[in-house]
């Protein structure tokens, strides 16, 4: 401390300093011209820096900060890193004099900071130009679209957008199984580079608008995943907040509308080329900018947003350094850090934050790795181990730092370091690969046994409904009444021409030859014949129970006075106790569902919240692709998706109940039955999730990677499906 106390630093004559405030507090923003850099610092640094002429010397600088700032002043350590800060980032030059083992560690950070770039292989910036000129040329033409006016038209955009897919929302779900089809991947590699260049032209138009100036602009791969990005960092010395949320949040509203006017395009066109194109600048426009660019836990546009919202213009470098002290401490055995004020609402917020954003980029990380590995078979899981040790090695060099020397103010101590990273690593590789016994889940569907249809025996008009949807009924109930005004005046005239006959036998008895009156006999008994079968066909207008049972007829109420044609259906009675539920069992869990034949299993259902016991009765024994159970397939919103008839796997359907479609993989089918406690009021049709303790043995690495693969394969089997 005495050697560097001698040196007079001197700060770079070009840089530039911008007052802010954020929550009632102001900080000072560091332009650095040359590098198209910004840098934010507190005043208590402001006003050690700004003594930095080359004149004093840095226990001068101090010391004359200390008695400016008071109780809120830096300390010694503090100033030592900071001057190490301005040395590495090329802001200060310290003259002669300067220590040698400073230089040094100066020189390690810089060394640390390039092999963090050479072996960052996840993120890749590839710069392409300069882009102020030409920004400077096209802004008067596009001036109007950066106001207010814009604004409210981009609102009202957006609301005709969402209505058009409310609207056609059934339609629109069948539409995104298809974006990732083979043959769409060509349209959607050219909307996504529209999307970006559209995307980062918004940011860069905005900031000019506001005053700023766009230094540089080109691709960046973020997760291998091709993007654009301009320079508008310039916005970080704007004074008001909500100008930097407007450059911060242009891109993403500018995607917005071109989603919402794709959506009104997509809304009013059939299948063709412009259709598919704005499906998927809908899917790409929405879905990606929401989960990517609006997401806070990324230093993506969400993240500038959300810091200015909450004025915490430091929360991520915070949340960094908390969670990184916190390891330093409790892993490396580094004592010389000041534990944290947890009274503080800031504190919490930037843990919260920090845990948060490092579990996010894991498990996105994580996921891509085996999403690569899965799509590109051996050549992916190359690409994922390289990735993997590129973020490993630079993590592994710091840890070697860190015990070789570190930096000012910290001194690991090995062993405590040793046994601490020790026993985590211990614990999760155990987490990873430890088998242990899971549950096997599965959807399911009610299919009722001794189901009744009761159908309309003559042709009318629904008059009255007796019963509803899921009543239970006695057998001779009154269920619903038709009214056929021609049947009755019929019943009425053969009634009238039977009363006639009778007459006319009557006297033929008195007064006419036996043959006659036995012609009469024999008309008669004909005519009160039809009369009966007549009066037989009235009274199948009223519709009654012909045995005990619940009803199943969640389309009544529609039908009062609707015109039923004979045979149509109009209603169920089925046994409230005799249901079952089948539920699809997958090729790899088949063995596991055989050996639990018989025992019990527990039922969820849906919608109700009831959770009861059942067992599992029998599993077929061939897989099929017939659509059988049309409320677990992908058309009904399930989980099983289908595909047109004789496109499944083995190339041949299965048969079935003559539907278009079968499904993508051949599944088995069990049977379970009813609990007990939701057998009363459960109705054929309704979905439950059934799941039990298997033999199946597995670790929670392999079990995440399964269903990492499972999605995959779900959702690029439901696109070849869609495109066929």
């Amino acid at each position: 401390m005495r050697e560097i106390g001698s040196v007079r630093p001197q700060l770079r004559s070009s840089l530039r300093f911008i007052f802010q405030e954020f929550a009632g507090e102001r900080s000072c923003v560091i332009e650095d011209p040359l590098t198209s850099k910004f840098h934010r610092v507190g005043l208590a640094e402001y006003r050690f820096l700004r003594h930095l002429d080359g004149t004093v010397t840095f226990s001068e600088a101090f010391a004359r900060a200390s008695l400016e700032s008071g109780a809120g002043a830096m300390t010694e350590h503090e100033a030592v890193a900071l001057l190490s800060w301005l040395v590495e980032n090329r802001l200060a030059d310290l003259g002669g004099g300067i220590p040698a083992d400073f230089l040094e560690k100066t020189r390690g950070g810089e060394i640390q900071g390039k092999l963090k770039n050479v072996f960052n292989l996840l993120f890749i910036k590839i710069p392409l130009g300069r882009p102020d000129e030409a920004l400077d040329v096209v802004y008067p033409f596009v001036r109007f679209f950066l106001g207010w006016v814009f604004f409210a038209f981009w609102a009202v955009l957006g609301v005709i957008g969402v209505g058009q897919v409310a609207v056609n929302w059934d339609r629109f779900v069948r539409g995104t199984e298809g974006v990732l089809a083979p043959n769409n991947w060509l349209w959607l590699l050219l909307v996504w580079v529209i999307l970006k260049v559209w995307h980062e032209a918004w940011h860069a138009f905005v900031c000019k608008h506001h005053g700023g100036s766009v230094r540089e602009g080109g691709i960046m791969f973020v997760l291998f995943a091709p993007m654009g990005y301009v320079d508008a960092t310039s916005s970080l010395a704007f004074r008001s907040r909500w100008k930097r949320i407007h450059v911060a949040a242009a891109g993403v509203y500018g995607e917005f509308a071109l989603a919402a006017a794709a959506a009104v395009v997509w809304a009013h066109t059939g299948p063709g080329v412009a259709n598919t194109i704005a499906m998927n600048v809908m899917v790409m426009a929405s879905t990606v900018t929401l989960l990517f660019n609006l997401n806070p836990l990324m230093r993506f546009d969400g993240y500038f947003i959300l810091i200015d919202l909450l004025e915490r213009p430091n929360l991520g470098t915070r949340a960094n350094q908390l969670v990184t002290t916190l390891a330093k401490k409790w892993l490396l055995g580094m004592k010389d850090f000041a534990a944290p004020v947890w009274s503080e609402l800031d504190t919490w917020l930037w843990l919260v934050y920090g845990l948060a954003s490092l579990v996010w980029r894991v498990l996105i990380f994580v996921s891509l790795l085996v999403g690569a590995s899965v799509l590109f078979r051996g050549g992916g899981l190359v690409l994922a181990v390289i990735a993997f040790l590129f973020w490993l090695l630079p993590l592994l060099f710091a840890l070697g730092g860190f015990f070789k020397k570190g930096k000012p103010g910290e001194r690991a101590r090995v062993w405590p370091a040793v046994w601490r990273c020790g026993l985590l690593t211990v614990v999760l590789v155990a987490v990873g690969v430890f088998p242990f016994r899971v549950d096997i889940k599965t959807p399911g569907v009610v299919e009722a046994a001794g189901e009744l249809i009761l159908r309309a025996e003559g042709p009318g008009f629904v008059t009255g409904i007796h019963t509803r949807d899921g009543a239970l009924v006695k057998k001779g109930a009154p269920l619903v009444t038709l009214e056929n005004s021609e049947l009755e005046i019929k019943l009425q005239t053969l009634g009238i021409t039977h009363g006639r006959q009778d007459l006319k036998r009557r006297l033929f008895r008195m007064d006419k030859p036996v043959a006659e009156y036995e012609a009469e006999v024999a008309l008669l008994d004909s005519l009160r014949k039809q009369y009966l079968e007549q009066l037989d066909y009235v009274e199948t207008l009223d519709i009654t129970a012909t045995r005990d049972g619940r009803v199943v007829a969640p389309q009544l109420p529609k039908m009062r006075g609707r015109y039923v044609r004979t045979g149509e259906e109009l209603l169920r009675l089925v046994d409230p106790s005799a249901g079952e539920i089948l539920v699809p069992i997958s090729q790899d869990d088949v063995d596991y569902f055989r050996r639990h034949l018989g025992k019990p299993v527990q039922v969820y259902i849906e919608g109700r919240g009831i959770t009861g016991e059942g067992r599992l009765l029998r599993i077929s024994g061939r897989a099929v692709t017939s659509v059988d159970h049309p409320a677990l397939t992908t058309l009904a919103g399930g989980p099983l998706a289908v595909k047109p008839r004789g496109t499944a796997k083995d190339g041949k359907g299965s048969g079935g109940k003559g539907d278009s479609y079968e499904l993508v993989q051949p599944y088995f089918w069990g049977a379970i039955n009813l609990p007990e406690n939701a057998a009363d009021g459960i109705r054929a049709g309704e979905r439950v999730r059934v799941k039990f303790r298997s033999e199946r043995v597995q670790s929670i690495g392999s079990r995440v990677r399964d269903h990492i693969v499972r999605f995959l394969d779900h959702v690029f089997a439901t696109a070849e499906a869609a495109a066929k």
